[in-house]
């Protein structure tokens, strides 16, 4: 099917200033509407960088970027970690606020079903000195997504905030965000990994990855692990000469680690030929934490 892109930027790149160094290079990715893209990379490797640099709030800036057809940057909404609130209004205006400003016809309906996804439920009348800097961040939050954004910057959006509130706020993003492209930049890599659809993958400021968040899995998957229950007992000469292969957690269960998938065979005969009772054989699932813990 052929999608519409929203944003697409071309070797994005950023000196700083008085310098011949690049903060960031050879950035390059796009977005189509219905994505959610990670941008995941360790803190200092230039991921508020690229978005600065994407949304022109930065000069000297070499590269391309460019908006999809009826989009342009006033399209584009930038969640950030100490934003701008309205610190005379309650929260309910201040979410309101958020349609007002964007000139959309979002309901009130949508609103309050946006307070409710965001634990504000309760709040709406509250006074923004009354909250605590968790709920503050969620009044940003709920601002950004009322305004009916073609394309929405998150930067780290559920730092602070219980995993139960934080799969609320990116189920509800993926469930409403059919026309729309949001960015999501976060540590919490279990749930990005989960609701995003794409990555970029950034490393001392340049790209290493982009492109769907199921091929970056299966490609930088670098080791093969297996979970085994057993019993019996393991002689301590073969433990020691295997011991990059095998690990022993108790006397019930240990890992294999491979290199490739065809080795699990010449293990599982090492085990039997040394008496060991095979109970179960699991394949541990990669994640994108544990790629990233490798990467490092």
């Amino acid at each position: 099917s052929y999608m519409v892109k929203l944003l697409t930027v071309k070797n994005l790149a950023y000196k700083y200033k008085n310098s011949s160094d690049y903060a960031i290079k050879n950035i390059s990715f796009f977005a189509e509407k219905g994505d959610m893209i990670a941008l995941i990379g360790k803190s200092g490797s230039g991921k508020t960088t690229i978005i600065n640099s994407t949304l022109g709030l930065f000069s000297n800036i070499e590269g391309e970027v460019s908006f999809g057809e009826g989009v342009s940057v006033r399209d584009v909404d930038y969640c950030m970690q100490n934003q701008s609130v309205d610190w005379y209004l309650n929260v309910y205006d201040n979410i309101y606020m958020g349609v007002l400003y964007s000139q959309n016809t979002i309901s009130k309906k949508s609103v309050d079903e946006i307070i409710a996804v965001l634990g504000l439920k309760g709040k709406e009348k509250s006074d923004l000195t009354e909250l605590s800097g968790g709920q503050l961040q969620r009044v940003q939050i709920a601002r950004s997504l009322v305004s009916d954004s073609k394309i929405l910057f998150l930067d780290e959006p559920t730092t602070g905030l219980d995993v139960v509130l934080s799969k609320n706020i990116l189920e509800y993003i993926k469930n409403n965000n059919k026309e729309y492209a949001v960015f999501i930049s976060s540590h919490d890599l279990d749930l990005v990994e989960k609701y995003c659809n794409k990555i970029i993958y950034i490393n001392d400021g340049e790209c290493l990855y982009f492109g769907e968040m199921s091929t970056f899995l299966k490609e930088y998957n670098k080791e093969i692990v297996y979970n085994i229950s057993y019993s019996g007992e393991l002689s301590k000469d073969i433990v020691e000469k295997h011991k990059d292969t095998i690990t022993i957690l108790d006397d019930k269960n240990l890992k294999i680690f491979l290199e490739k998938e065809e080795e699990i065979s010449n293990v599982l005969k090492l085990l039997l030929a040394e008496n060991i009772a095979i109970g179960s054989l699991q394949k541990e699932e990669i994640t994108l934490k544990r790629i990233l813990e490798l990467e490092e």
